[in-house]
């Protein structure tokens, strides 16, 4: 009898070492995808040989024994590992795409079509959202494209917390400089900014910024109790900017998804790829910069804000049970 398959590259025993929500957001698909699915790793095992004799099973039960199989992408092998994998896993995989590696890192034209080239490997791709899947098309992809709309996020348990907010805004992420020079730069504020993450800078002389900690990525929903989520990247308060801050304009930032099952209303860049799905389910506020943030949030009223925490409240129900992914794999399968 042919089984469903959802293949990672790693297995999990070695990601749970690190505090990387990138690798969250990897683990949920698997467990989401776990009832219908049988989850494998491209690398598994404890010796050499041992890795290699499952990596070659594996292959050998996608080709030859599998009805569907979930890929997700990028692979965290090595260059010459991919290679391999892309020339033998069958065209009718589905693609879960977490990291366009070229876009994300601003690479030059033949680094694109080298991704593009693999990806037209396959069938179907499940993107992020229309900007992506417009991108990739741009590109010269020619698979058939889902949209999943927003990372699902995985808690343990019930989230409890204090009824009283924060008076604060929370900003998750790597908190070094060379990636979040804005946090250090950001003008005061009604509202204090909790920074999480490694990579804070202690001697920072902003007093508007506090650091919080480090958080397992699991178990930081429970930690934030602030009014708002921000997410923004780049070297500029005035803009995203720069290639991550770029990137934002086509992909569904894992800390997004946090602050939403987290409870809390997000604050997010205007020309963010995921702004239109804030403003249309009044999950928070857009803005072009983070120097019109004062006077947003003077004009927001009680009432508006607890909308947004209600309609945020009902996402992160959705988020909780895997509700996106699990409708994008329905459409891939009808399609």
């Amino acid at each position: 009898m042919k089984k469903n398959y959802v293949i990672d590259s790693i297995d999990r025993e070695i990601l749970k070492k690190q505090n990387d929500a990138g690798k969250k957001a990897r683990e949920d698909v698997n467990d989401i995808l776990a009832d219908q699915f049988k989850v494998s790793y491209f690398i598994s095992g404890n010796s050499s040989f041992g890795k290699l004799w499952n990596y070659l099973r594996l292959i050998f039960q996608i080709r030859f024994r599998s009805q569907n199989v979930v890929l997700q992408y990028p692979f965290d092998t090595k260059e010459s590992l991919n290679k391999v994998s892309s020339r033998w896993l069958p065209k009718k995989c589905i693609v879960v795409i977490h990291d366009l590696v070229s876009l994300r890192e601003g690479k030059g034209t033949s680094e694109i079509q080298a991704e593009i080239q693999f990806l037209n490997h396959f069938q179907t791709l499940i993107t992020h959202n229309p900007k992506m899947s417009s991108w990739l098309r741009d590109q010269g992809c020619t698979a058939h494209m889902v949209e999943l709309g927003i990372f699902d996020y995985l808690v343990e348990g019930k989230i409890e917390k204090e009824t009283q907010r924060k008076e604060a805004i929370a900003f998750a992420g790597n908190l070094s400089p060379v990636k979040s020079q804005f946090l250090y730069d950001i003008p005061t504020l009604p509202l204090k900014l909790d920074a999480y993450g490694n990579g804070f800078v202690e001697d920072s002389q902003n007093p508007n910024l506090e650091y919080m900690g480090s958080f397992p990525p699991e178990k930081l929903p429970v930690s934030l109790n602030e009014k708002f989520g921000l997410v923004w990247d780049g070297v500029s308060i005035n803009e995203c900017a720069g290639n991550m801050g770029n990137y934002l304009r086509y992909n569904n930032p894992h800390k997004t998804s946090l602050y939403l099952v987290s409870g809390l209303p997000v604050i997010i860049w205007k020309q963010a790829a995921l702004a239109s799905f804030i403003e249309e389910n009044q999950l928070g506020l857009t803005v072009a910069s983070l120097n019109d943030l004062p006077d947003v949030l003077a004009h927001l009223s009680d009432e508006q804000y607890d909308q947004m925490v209600k309609n945020t409240l009902a996402i992160s129900a959705r988020l909780q049970e895997g509700y996106y992914l699990k409708h994008a794999i329905a459409q891939c399968l009808e399609d």
